[in-house]
């Protein structure tokens, strides 16, 4: 990913994210586990921590 689309997408990311939470769709571990990658891809490795330490549920993907 170039520089550009990469800030792009982390920034997107964090705001879908927040909508979901809102939504309280968030108790869905497959949400959870895309949201992780992304934010791993996008060099974003707090917010996946984060993330992954809220998690309720956790499964092999995970």
């Amino acid at each position: 990913m170039d520089c550009s689309y990469t800030l792009w997408f982390a920034r997107d990311a964090r705001r879908i994210h927040a909508c979901i939470i809102k939504i309280q769709f968030s108790s869905k571990i497959f949400i959870h586990n895309r949201f992780i990658d992304a934010y791993g891809k996008c060099g974003r490795l707090d917010d996946a921590c984060k993330l992954f330490d809220t998690m309720p549920e956790r499964d092999i993907f995970t």
